[in-house]
């Protein structure tokens, strides 16, 4: 019997933030996972289509902190809430891109943004934190305690 069927998206949060949003190769190897299954990498874990054997691996390795399904294949929220709620104020990190063009494309007024460096800083609506959450250049969302991240 074989669990191939058994394929689900999932968000694979790492014990250990690397910014160079590549996948463990102990991990790989011992998740038995190819590059055709890892869906998104991101500084803090990366989201694959996993086995439910590869999920109970996944689930006792020293290097992952936790596991959360990620059908929608969403940057990974960090906050202590699992499902953040909007509108309210938000950041997110943005990788390999100007955060001008992330709040452009999800339809931020910019005087509502706020960007330090590879930061951004808005109050968002329902559609535009899921927009946000979308959007492939943004690495990861949380609560905006401050106006300026870094």
């Amino acid at each position: 019997m074989t669990d191939e069927p058994d394929l689900r998206e999932t968000l694979v949060v790492l014990q250990h933030r690397s910014f160079d949003r590549q996948v463990p190769p102990e991990l790989m190897a011992d998740l038995r996972l190819d590059d055709s299954r890892i869906l998104r990498t991101g500084s803090i874990g990366f989201t694959a289509s996993l086995t439910r054997t590869q999920r109970a691996t996944a689930a006792r390795h020293p290097t992952v902190e936790r596991l959360e399904p990620d059908p929608d294949r969403l940057a990974p929220f960090i906050g202590i809430a699992p499902d953040p709620q909007a509108p309210g104020r938000y950041v997110a990190k943005t990788a390999d891109c100007d955060p001008h063009d992330v709040a452009n494309a999800i339809g931020l007024d910019p005087s509502n943004v706020t960007v330090t460096g590879i930061w951004l800083t808005a109050t968002l609506t329902t559609e535009q934190l899921r927009a946000l959450r979308h959007d492939r250049r943004v690495d990861f969302v949380d609560f905006a305690i401050m106006d300026n991240p870094a």
